[in-house]
């Protein structure tokens, strides 16, 4: 395995343990892998649903894109550009919140927002939940 490869996976030790796995898959061994669901945005899925959203749907992968029905959409990188230009709005009318035009936000950042408002996650929550990611991009 390659060791630079392994340290760029955002979960090390489920990277790995997958890689054993794969390697037994190819060799007809019997594997042992733990297999989580990840859905795509699965709460703002139940909520374009519900609310009949086909723009919603298209973003979080319910429908098809009917110009690209093979991509898979992505909501979170989708929201780095609007979120951006709301905090440069909120820095130019408060001079005080000057450092919010400069955020250099990415999916990483933006999605544990997003995620979690679709489960009630209060507002608060939200903005205490960007200001740890912040301080954590920013030291």
């Amino acid at each position: 395995m390659d060791y630079e490869f392994i340290l760029k996976a955002d979960s090390r030790f489920a990277f790995i343990s997958f890689c054993f796995a794969y390697k037994n898959y190819k060799a007809g061994k019997k594997i042992n892998l733990p297999i989580w669901l990840d859905a795509t945005c699965s709460g703002i899925q139940h909520f374009a649903t519900m609310r009949k959203d086909e723009e919603l749907a298209i973003s979080v992968n319910v429908i098809s894109n009917p110009q690209d029905p093979d991509k898979v959409q992505d909501i979170y990188s989708e929201m780095i550009e609007p979120t951006h230009k709301k905090l440069k709005e909120i820095s130019n009318q408060d001079p005080s919140k000057f450092k919010l035009g400069m955020v250099k936000l990415n999916r990483k950042l933006i999605k544990p927002s997003i995620m979690t408002r679709t489960y009630n996650v209060t507002v608060k929550r939200v903005a205490n939940q960007l200001t740890t990611s912040l301080e954590k991009y920013t030291r």
